[in-house]
């Protein structure tokens, strides 16, 4: 599917669903430490945000649909940290909260997948809202996943 030119006469059912291919596309950036360690398929390279507002954003080749996420957790966390998943708004054209106060994972292994409202969009940040204070005052994952 090509691009979409205005997003409010296309429903969100006629987006594909992202796959992990395409959330793993075009690596991370953003004001976090390391941002294009969040999707580059290995859980041994780490991201970290050092201050509330930090984030990683991940652009898409296209417009997609965008429903559950994951986090592989880091063993310096102790769950006190909180991260938000925000999404483009194509239509207003501003980030929005797709899901808030995701508590930072303090395993080396995925989380179980979340569902959340199915929403089309061509770019996702993950954004530090509360740091973690075990060890250093910082969230740290070494994977996400967004996908449909």
């Amino acid at each position: 599917m090509g691009a979409v030119n205005n997003p409010a006469t296309v429903t969100p059912a006629s987006y594909h669903g992202v796959t992990v291919a395409d959330f793993q596309a075009v690596a991370g950036s953003g004001t976090a430490t390391s941002p294009a360690n969040i999707n580059d398929n290995t859980t041994t390279t780490l991201t970290t945000w050092d201050a509330v507002g930090e984030y990683v954003e991940i652009k898409f080749a296209d417009v997609y649909k965008i429903l559950r996420w994951r986090q592989w957790g880091h063993v310096g966390n102790n769950g006190s940290g909180r991260f938000s998943i925000q999404y483009y708004d194509l239509i207003n054209e501003v980030w929005a909260d797709l899901v808030t106060g995701i508590p930072t994972h303090t395993l080396a292994g995925w989380t179980s997948f979340t569902t959340e409202t199915t929403t089309p969009t061509d770019k996702v940040r993950i954004v530090a809202t509360t740091l973690d204070t075990g060890g250093l005052p910082s969230n740290r994952t070494t994977q996400w996943e967004i996908i449909f």
